[in-house]
């Protein structure tokens, strides 16, 4: 029962503030936040009734921590969304890198890879990874695909078996997994 675990909260977060103030700190109920995670679509967009020290906290939806984006529902779809759009940033200076002209060779086109774009990817993978839908795991190799054509320098119909015998990177699941 939500209601419930908002009041036993609301009594406890009561306890917690007196112990703040008695030692000079406070708790800031506009610093903090509320997220419900649930099974229920219909708990989903619930409103929690959550104070500290007759403030109210607000509830969010998606919220970030760590660099990790969550969901009511902990399908890490806002995640895996973010991620591509890093992702193709970081895809934009790679192609920035490897100029025709005047480009970087492919091993430090991949260790840039490696530390600008894979390293995004391992961030946090233990968390999202298990509940990823695969359709965000075709996105997230497709980014990877565009930027180890970008390191190798081969043609967009390039096959996902040779840029990866090539680069020696594995694909994107199976390397958080």
């Amino acid at each position: 029962d939500i209601d419930s675990i908002c009041k036993d909260l609301n009594e406890y977060l009561s306890i917690l503030c007196n112990w703040f103030k008695s030692k000079n700190l406070q708790i800031s109920a506009s610093k903090s936040s509320a997220t419900l995670f649930t099974t229920f679509r219909g708990d989903m967009k619930k409103v929690l009734d959550i104070n500290i020290d007759g403030n109210v906290v607000p509830t969010v939806t998606d919220p970030k921590i760590l660099g990790v984006t969550f969901d009511p529902l902990l399908t890490f779809n806002n995640h895996a969304s973010n991620l591509k759009t890093k992702l193709q940033g970081r895809n934009k200076i790679l192609k920035a890198l490897a100029g025709s002209t005047w480009g970087k060779d492919k091993e430090t086109l991949k260790s840039t890879y490696k530390a600008i774009g894979q390293s995004l990817i391992n961030y946090g993978c233990p968390v999202w990874t298990p509940n990823l839908h695969d359709s965000h795991w075709k996105t997230l190799q497709t980014c990877q695909n565009s930027a180890l054509k970008i390191i190798t320098g081969c043609h967009k119909i390039a096959s996902f078996e040779h840029i990866h015998s090539e680069t020696k990177i594995m694909p994107v699941r199976d390397h958080c997994e």
